[in-house]
């Protein structure tokens, strides 16, 4: 890549494209190619697309990875009829046509209590203040790294939160919003609010017929 850079240092015009750059990731990108900012023109989309329902498949820790994603794929088969398709891959790959698609993220029942005990290893081997001082070392950036995949596979918060502010530095999103498919947090979220909003309005109804009775 940096002998690609050397290239912008002879007025050789350039495009880049990329889906996987971060947006704090830019000024990095920058500089190694040898980019002076003020001459880029910079176009950016948004990463999370609105047609996308993203979620975490867990599979029983014993079973094997490539059974559990057959029986996955199987599954999604059945709810989504001919010509719908199945793609193993990225998530930039699905439904550019707009309409539905999923994002499923498949992983071991366990992968999430794993990661917290390589954070916490991580983080024994180092103080969180010398960090903001110096380069980071090897075994930081990946605990930066583990982190971020903990908060999204953690499921307490709507998984766009994660996807937009990591890639695409957004601070502000609470939830899917009105257009977007819902992630399966929002999903579960909504589904339990609704109960909960069911039971109130069966209460308030039988606590009126009793009145009703009684009068």
């Amino acid at each position: 890549m940096q002998q690609l850079g050397a290239l912008s240092t002879r007025e050789v015009q350039m495009v880049f494209l990329t889906a996987t750059l971060p947006k704090h990731t830019e000024p990095e990108f920058m500089q190694i190619m040898k980019i002076k900012p003020e001459e880029v023109q910079t176009f950016r989309g948004a990463t999370t697309r609105p047609n996308i329902a993203y979620s975490v498949h867990e599979y029983a820790e014993e079973s094997d990875e490539t059974d559990a994603i057959c029986q996955l794929v199987r599954e999604k088969l059945e709810q989504y009829a001919a010509p719908a398709k199945i793609i193993v891959q990225e998530s930039g790959r699905g439904r550019q046509d707009g309409d539905r698609s999923e994002a499923i993220v498949v992983m071991p029942a366990g992968k999430e209590e794993e990661l917290r005990k390589k954070i916490a290893r991580a983080k024994a081997r180092t103080q969180p203040w010398k960090i903001q001082s110096r380069v980071m070392r090897p075994w930081e950036v990946k605990q930066v790294e583990w982190e971020k995949m903990e908060r999204f596979l953690s499921g307490s918060k709507c998984r766009r939160i994660y996807l937009d502010s990591e890639m695409d530095d957004r601070q502000n999103r609470d939830r899917c919003e009105v257009g977007e498919e819902r992630c399966d947090v929002c999903e579960k979220n909504d589904a339990i609010t609704e109960g909960l909003e069911a039971q109130q309005a069966a209460f308030i109804e039988e606590e009126r017929a009793n009145q009703e009775q009684a009068a």
